[in-house]
């Protein structure tokens, strides 16, 4: 009854009873092995816990991702494989492309093993039919491939050079939205391992001194936990593009091989082992670009590779001839934000007349850590404001400024929460509101209004 009586008094905002909270982190998934995925961390990786905080990870229809591999456990309990361009061979290992498709889009936040970088369906790529690939992949919707291979001699087993009708299909596959990322290569302590010297296909079609018309190939490198160039991996300033997690990575493996030895993976247990390389690494960044399509499935060619890009930390790494260099490191966050901020779908130019937006929820629509509606504002003229965030069920609202950092504004909610008010004072700049459904199941429009005007 107290509280009752505190709400009738018009200088007091809120009267709530003082509840003791459960606080719940839900950008870390619950999958067991979790805790041992050090590239996908803050700390040591590329902070994609930060990043789904802010992206869809199962989208409606789904993001499709190609990587080119012989084989698959198709039946893994934390993959999702869809028919790709051709049948796999039964007697061709399915060690590498378990692993690589793992890391891009293991099943999160089910309990068992290990989570992917993203949400995301997977279709296996024919690396010996690669320009018919290509086509089947953007005929087929997938805007991003992973090809964590390189194509070598037969007889020499050095690389092969480069083919005009990959670099073709490679071409074609950008003019429709088609991104290609590529591992570097893993002959770092070689004569070879300078690709700017010595490239390797289908990598070398990103280097732009020899292709300056192909825009839509990433080389990615590999590095340690400790920030170092794994050993193996390639290098070239000119060549290799970004650097990802590509040490000693935990992701899925074929339950079929648990309890035998097989070179170059340690199995942790039944259906997860760790492996190192640029095959590695390459996957990580293939995630992120599908994060950023979650938000905007419209991205380009060039805006996806910005965000990548213009969004990488600046790392220095040791190369075997004793030098050092400069070059970028993944961060999914960072990408996340660099989307957010240039690209967003939805923004509202505040001044101090009242602004209405609303997005309709469909029903058959689930999102990873229900993250259901992101608007920016550009505030033009500095005042108070006042907004009010409803829908039909509980709502869970957060403002941020122009870093992604929270403001912390006095919240009233009515209507079982399904209605949030708040004023807060904006100066001029750019802001970000995020609203979620507290219930992942619910769906329904959100309905954002918001007023400039003077108060006492």
């Amino acid at each position: 009854f107290a509280i009752d009586e505190f709400k009738k008094l018009e200088f007091v905002l809120a009267a709530e009873p003082s509840y003791n909270y459960e606080v719940v982190y839900d950008s870390i998934p619950n999958d067991a092995l979790f805790s041992q995925q050090w590239g996908l961390n803050g700390t040591y990786g590329i902070d994609v816990e930060s990043a789904w905080k802010f992206t869809n990870g199962y989208t409606n229809p789904p993001i499709k991702v190609g990587i080119f591999e012989k084989n698959v456990q198709d039946n893994h309990p934390d993959l999702k494989i869809i028919p790709g361009s051709f049948t796999p061979s039964s007697t061709a290992s399915a060690n590498h492309g378990t692993h690589v498709a793992g890391i891009i889009g293991a099943i999160g936040n089910n309990s068992i093993g290990v989570s992917g970088v993203s949400q995301v369906e997977i279709a296996l790529l024919d690396s010996s039919h690669f320009a018919e690939s290509l086509m089947w992949a953007y005929n087929n919707g997938i805007r991003v491939v992973n090809a964590s291979f390189h194509y070598t001699n037969a007889s020499t087993g050095l690389p092969s050079p480069a083919n005009e009708s990959h670099a073709s299909a490679i071409r074609t596959f950008s003019n429709n939205g088609g991104i290609l990322i590529t591992s570097a290569g893993n002959r770092g302590s070689s004569p070879y391992g300078n690709t700017d010297n010595t490239p390797q296909f289908p990598a070398g079609y990103g280097d732009a001194r020899n292709y300056p018309d192909i825009v839509n190939v990433l080389s990615v490198g590999a590095l340690n936990r400790s920030g170092t160039r794994n050993s193996s991996s390639n290098y070239g300033i000119n060549s290799v593009h970004i650097y990802a997690p590509g040490g000693a990575i935990l992701s899925t493996f074929p339950e079929s091989n648990w309890g035998t030895t097989v070179s170059n993976y340690t199995q942790v247990v039944k259906g997860y082992a760790t492996a190192s390389g640029t095959s590695m690494a390459a996957p990580h960044v293939t995630g992120v670009i599908a994060l950023l399509l979650s938000i905007n499935k419209n991205l380009t060619v060039t805006q996806l590779k910005n965000a990548i890009l213009n969004s990488a930390e600046n790392i220095n790494i040791a190369i075997p001839d004793g030098s050092t260099q400069t070059v970028r490191k993944l961060n999914a966050y960072n990408a996340v934000k660099y989307v957010l901020a240039n690209y967003s779908e939805d923004t509202l130019t505040l001044k101090y007349n009242t602004k209405s937006t609303s997005k309709s929820i469909d029903a058959t629509s689930t999102f990873f850590n229900e993250k259901n509606y992101f608007l920016k504002m550009d505030v033009e003229n500095a005042y108070e404001y006042d907004f009010t965030i409803s829908s039909s069920c509980a709502l869970e609202v957060t403002l941020y400024d122009s870093s992604f950092n929270k403001i912390t504004a006095s919240q009233t909610s009515t209507n079982n929460d399904a209605t949030k008010t708040f004023s807060h004072y904006l100066s001029v700049g750019t802001y970000y509101l995020k609203t979620n459904y507290l219930n992942s199941s619910a769906n329904g429009t959100i309905n954002v209004s918001i007023i400039g005007e003077s108060h006492t």
